[in-house]
């Protein structure tokens, strides 16, 4: 549902033309899925006190992936397509309870075997090191785990490509919200915020 199966995780991934040469392919170029999210807590100068960003591609939807869910316990899938979806922030932040260090980190989903759902936070620089691939699970280093919600069928309209939003709430910008919406479905967590010369609530 959140993520395909590796055979089809593939297909999409690597949907751009090869060239062929010395046994190596390459794959790539203009992504026009690719979305972004942000939120900024600025003070009175504009001056950054906390921030994050998550990048992705939004796969699209297909109704088949209902069917799927009971294959996903006990693993670990992308999230996304084509290159990793990508957190940064600037400060440090919990999210699902987990805390996550400021820094630049990749994202992935585990289904545990009795089929509850976290978000993986893998560090940017040690995977690209280890040249880790999105939809090669066993290659991904140290990941965090943080505890997502899944509202199964909570959604009225069905979103066709993958939405993935990271919010904070104006009034009390420490604490944010975490959400992965596609089809009829919804992953979620609490994010609190780490901001600069303020409380964490």
């Amino acid at each position: 549902m959140f993520a395909k199966l590796n055979a089809a995780v593939l297909t999409v991934a690597l949907s751009a033309s090869a060239v062929f040469g010395q046994g190596v392919q390459v794959f790539g170029g203009p992504d026009p899925d690719r979305k972004s999210s942000s939120v900024f807590m600025l003070d009175e100068t504009f001056t950054p006190k906390a921030g994050a960003a998550i990048d992705y591609s939004a796969p699209e939807w297909k109704d088949e992936y209902n069917d799927m869910l009971d294959t996903l316990k006990g693993k670990d899938a992308r999230l996304g397509k084509n290159w990793w979806t990508s957190l940064s922030t600037m400060s440090a932040c919990e999210i699902g309870g987990a805390k996550i260090e400021a820094g630049s980190y990749f994202l992935g989903l585990r289904c545990d075997k009795d089929g509850n759902f976290h978000l993986l936070v893998l560090p940017a620089a040690e995977n690209l090191k280890a040249k880790a691939a999105p939809w090669m699970p066993d290659t991904w280093k140290s990941g965090i785990a943080c505890k997502l919600t899944f509202a199964k069928d909570s959604l009225k309209e069905s979103v066709a490509k993958m939405q993935i939003e990271i919010t904070a709430d104006a009034k009390q910008p420490s604490s944010g919200k975490l959400a992965i919406r596609w089809g009829k479905h919804e992953l979620s967590a609490p994010v609190t915020f780490e901001i600069a010369g303020a409380k964490v609530k």
